[in-house]
C-alpha cells in the first residue's frame, strides 16, 4: 500500500540520513528531504493502475501509470528494479539544473507525501496548495537542490526493499526476470504488513520527538508543557 511505503521511505531518511544531517542542515531542510524521501518511495508503483500514484494528479496520472505499465510488460517490472532507481534519479538530477523544473518536481513530491499521508487531503485542493506553495520556497534557492536526487534515490530504493519484503519479490536486476524475495511479510496487504506500518509510524514519531527537531521549529514558548 502506498501509504506504508510513504511512511518506510520517511523512517528510514530521517532515521539514518537525517542523523548525518542533523548538525549541518536546517529543521526545515531536514523536514523536507524527509517528505521527499517518502514520497519517492511511492514512486516505483507509478505501473500499477489503481495505486496512490497512479490516482494522485486524477486523469494526469492514470494515463501516465498505464503507458508505464504497457512499456514496462506489467506491475513489478522494469519500475521496480535497479535500472528503475537509476532513471528516476538521472532524471530529478537532471531537473535540478533547471529552476523551474526543480520547483516542479519539489512541488509534485510535496503533493505526492502529503497526498498519500493525508487522507484528509486526498479529495481537495489543499495538498496542491501545499506542493505548489513549497515549489515556490524551494525555487527561491531555501532548499539544498543536490539532497533532491539522493532523496528521491533513496526513496525509491526503500521501496524495492519493502516489496523484496513481500510474496512477489522484485526483479531487482530487470531486464533479467529473476525475482528476489524475503517474504516475511506474505502478500500484500497482509495482517503483518498493517502491523509492520503501525510500528513503522510510532518509530518515526518517536525519531522526531526524541531529536528535538521541533524544538527549532516551534517556537519554545509553543512547547512550554511538553
Amino acid at each position: 500500500m502506498g501509504r506504508h511505503h510513504a511512511l518506510s521511505g520517511a523512517l528510514v531518511w530521517f532515521g539514518v540520513a537525517g542523523v548525518a544531517m542533523h548538525e549541518t542542515a536546517h529543521p526545515v531542510e531536514l523536514v523536507a528531504a524527509t517528505t521527499i524521501c517518502a514520497a519517492a518511495a511511492v514512486l516505483p508503483d507509478v505501473d500499477e493502475p489503481g495505486s496512490s500514484v497512479a490516482r494522485s494528479l486524477g486523469a494526469v496520472s492514470e494515463t501516465v501509470s498505464r503507458v508505464t505499465n504497457k512499456v514496462c510488460g506489467g506491475h513489478r517490472t522494469a519500475s521496480h528494479s535497479f535500472l528503475g532507481a537509476a532513471v528516476v534519479g538521472g532524471l530529478t538530477f537532471w531537473a535540478t539544473t533547471n529552476l523551474i523544473a526543480t520547483a516542479a518536481v519539489f512541488a509534485f513530491l510535496i503533493f505526492l507525501a502529503w497526498y498519500t499521508l493525508m487522507p484528509i487531503l486526498r479529495h481537495g485542493l489543499i495538498a496542491l496548495g501545499v506542493g505548489a506553495g513549497a515549489g515556490i520556497w524551494a525555487a527561491q534557492g531555501h532548499l539544498n537542490v543536490s539532497l533532491l536526487p539522493i532523496a528521491v534515490t533513496f526513496g525509491y530504493l526503500v521501496h524495492l526493499c519493502g516489496d523484496m519484503l513481500t510474496q512477489d519479490g522484485v526483479p531487482l536486476f530487470w531486464p533479467v526476470a529473476k525475482h528476489f524475495r524475503l517474504p516475511i511479510l506474505g502478500h500484500t496487504g497482509s495482517t503483518r504488513e498493517s502491523v509492520l506500518a503501525t510500528a513503522m509510524l510510532c518509530g518515526l514519531v518517536g525519531l522526531i520527538y526524541t531529536s528535538g527537531i521541533w524544538h527549532h521549529i516551534i517556537p519554545a514558548g509553543h512547547l512550554a508543557g511538553f
